[in-house]
């Protein structure tokens, strides 16, 4: 790149944005110098400059990509496009979703060059330090975005001071009188304990290099104001202490050293019992690597103490950051695993809403360390909290999770559907082939293994593929199906349910769920019995549970009554549509006609339906009951608890509460069996 190249971008954005000020009253370029100075801050290459001195001329001004491209270059242009805002949104989007939707352009950018992160992290870091700037009403919608999503992508990139002081702005926007609180009470520990936390550290420092130490620094550390909230939440005389407040960072010269020197601070300063850490030699998904122990100080406080070598602290401030000064090819375009899932996301969650809440419990919420062991291989893993063990095997390797069989955790046999925790070690066996089908989709919980899971069996021969489809439908037919209807009745539903080959083999590959697909093709009246109880039934008629009402009019009709009920049995009674009598050469007539009243406390989810799922004899499903009701967000009605066996009932007026049901149940690990039933 031309050495002139940045000091051309700044005359270039100082005219275009000219006649542009703040919200602060200040020119517009103070804020694009202000980028500027933030990535150079992290080492940034002069691509990633001049793209900062452009950010915002594609969005603010007249400039166009196309004038950008001639005077800077496609990879400059397509930076800047990737912070660039979406502007050509539906006007009907209201202001988050219009966020909502450029940040996932974002993301799609970061996947082809990750600087695009960068330049947008520093935009955000300099809009949230001049905050004060902003009308009030905006204030905490710009802090809640930025909580929610900049400040778990500056933690997962490793730029530890950017994280910290992103996070304390919109601690101090959100909640402005804790944030305060918390202000008065470090300054209030720092006045009266800083000089014996000082002098302790002083203290260990010496003791350090007594022993022969090879240490390089050791530093007091402040702890940003969301962390101290975070512990203080659950003890509240932490925030007395002003050791609280600070970390004691030990800096060395090997890994070695780090490991060494942990006695020497245990021989120093007694351990708390709460634990040690080891991130040297299971790193943080950003990379961060360090030894952390909890020691009590002079005063008889805890204080936490870090073990790092130099190289080990660089990483902890840069994070991916540090690979800038490193000069290493292509680096802004290789995907760490994080990035790999967020996009496999975007590919697979077209609902903007769905994926965003996805991103927030599997990118940026809470994740689990796991130990993979493959045979001799041992491979680190960071996992959401709530992936399974054929997730963990996914992400050890995709061949990995393709042909796992058998599990252990904790060198205790478990089955692949079983969650993992932190610190879980996880071996996997295989017996060399692969047992992967598409209900394996119901255990995993992740992206990333979903992608690899449907692209192994998208590779499968196509005649195979539309005969595990076919299977897979059959099977959801009669999930799906209540076993009073009659076998003609179910074929000539089936008849109705599309077969065509290529549906088939998307459904055996795992690209078309089976049930979603029986509920785009069928109605709810078509496969459920309904529930009694929506009827106020006259004197004389046999008890509701000795009775099978069918649905033959539609849910509309039903809800606002107009139905009339036909005795076609000794208990049965199709309920029909009272325009249907008005056709005589139906001879509708012909039958005993029953009149139902109908309960409006009842026909919301009029239908009924039961299952019943096998387990052995040291499984607890009632745990499982408590939460499949609130998956379903519907009643859930214990009908039978013996050994071995539980059978719920569940009132519903759409196909999808049975799919999620399935799925649900299917993922439990101590479900053998699963089967419908006639309620009643």
């Amino acid at each position: 790149m031309p050495s002139s190249q940045l000091p051309k971008a700044m005359r270039f954005a100082t005219q275009a944005h000219a006649e542009q000020k703040r919200t602060s009253g200040e020119p517009f370029i103070t804020h694009l110098a202000a980028v500027v100075e933030l990535l150079k801050g992290i080492g940034a290459d002069e691509e990633t400059l001049t793209a900062a001195w452009l950010h915002d001329t594609l969005e603010d001004t007249e400039v166009t990509a196309k004038q950008l491209r001639k005077e800077f270059g496609p990879v400059v242009t397509a930076l800047v496009e990737g912070v660039t805002k979406v502007q050509q949104l539906e006007k009907t989007f209201d202001k988050r979703v219009r966020n909502m939707e450029s940040v996932r352009k974002m993301f799609r950018s970061m996947g082809r060059d990750i600087r695009v992160l960068f330049i947008k992290l520093a935009d955000r870091l300099h809009n949230m330090r001049t905050i004060e700037f902003v009308p009030v009403e905006k204030q905490a919608r710009i802090a809640r975005e930025t909580m929610d999503i900049y400040c778990p992508l500056a933690r997962l990139l490793g730029i530890r001071g950017w994280y910290e002081e992103l996070t304390d702005h919109c601690f101090r926007v959100l909640d402005p009188v804790e944030y305060s609180s918390m202000r008065r009470k470090f300054d209030q520990t720092w006045k009266q304990g800083h000089r014996p936390l000082q002098k302790w550290t002083a203290r260990l420092e010496a003791s350090l290099k007594t022993r022969k130490v090879k240490i390089a620094s050791v530093e007091l550390q402040r702890r940003h104001f969301r962390d101290v909230r975070a512990i203080s939440v659950e003890h509240e005389d932490v925030l007395q202490r002003v050791e609280s407040f600070h970390t004691v960072s030990v800096a060395l010269r090997s890994g070695a050293d780090c490991y060494e020197a942990l006695g020497d601070v245990h021989h120093f300063a007694a351990p708390t019992g709460d634990g040690i850490y080891d991130f040297i030699s299971s790193p943080k998904v950003n990379g961060y690597q360090a030894l952390h122990t909890v020691v009590l100080a002079s005063s008889g406080n805890p204080i936490t103490v870090t073990l790092q070598t130099e190289d080990m602290r660089r990483q902890a401030q840069l994070g991916m950051a540090l690979l800038y000064r490193q000069k290493q090819k292509h680096w802004h375009t290789s995907v760490p695993d994080w990035l790999e899932a967020l996009l496999t996301l975007d590919e697979s969650e077209q609902d903007l809403r769905a994926f965003f809440q996805r991103v927030q419990s599997e990118i940026f919420g809470d994740r689990n360390r796991i130990q993979v062991l493959l045979g001799r291989k041992k491979k680190s893993v960071d996992l959401p909290t709530y992936a399974s063990v054929l997730d963990a095997a996914y992400y050890a390797g995709m061949e990995t999770g393709n042909v796992a069989t058998t599990a252990l955790i904790n060198g205790k046999h478990a089955s692949l559907k079983q969650l993992v925790y932190d610190g879980d070690i996880v071996e996997v066996g295989s017996n060399g082939k692969s047992p992967r089908d598409a209900e394996d989709l119901y255990c995993i919980h992740t992206a990333l293994a979903h992608k690899h899971l449907v692209a192994h069996l998208g590779s499968l021969p196509k005649r195979e593929r539309v005969r595990r489809g076919e299977s897979l439908l059959q099977n959801a037919l009669n999930f799906t199906m209540d076993p009073f209807f009659s076998i003609g009745w179910q074929k000539q539903v089936g008849k109705h349910i599309s077969r065509r080959t290529d549906i088939l083999a998307k459904i055996g590959s795992g690209m078309i769920d089976a049930f979603l697909h029986v509920e785009a093709n069928g109605r709810p009246e078509d496969f459920f019995l309904l529930d009694p109880a929506c009827f106020h039934l006259p004197a004389g008629m046999q008890t509701p549970l000795a009775m099978r009402y069918v649905l033959r009019a539609t849910v509309d009709e039903l809800r606002k009554g107009e139905i009339v009920g036909l005795q076609v049995g000794p208990d049965v009674v199709d309920v029909v549509s009272t325009s249907e009598l008005k056709h005589p050469e139906k001879k509708l007539f012909s039958r005993e006609i029953v009149p139902l009243q109908i309960r409006q406390d009842r026909v919301d989810l009029p239908f009924l339906f039961a299952i019943q799922w096998n387990f052995p004899e040291d499984a607890n499903p009632l745990k499982d009951i408590a939460a499949l009701e609130s998956f379903l967000d519907t009643p859930v009605h214990l009908l039978q608890f013996v050994q071995g066996s539980v059978t719920l009932g569940f009132r519903t007026d759409c196909l999808r509460t049975l799919q999620f049901g399935y799925k649900y149940l299917r993922s439990l690990p101590h479900v053998t069996e699963l089967f419908r039933l006639t309620p009643g």
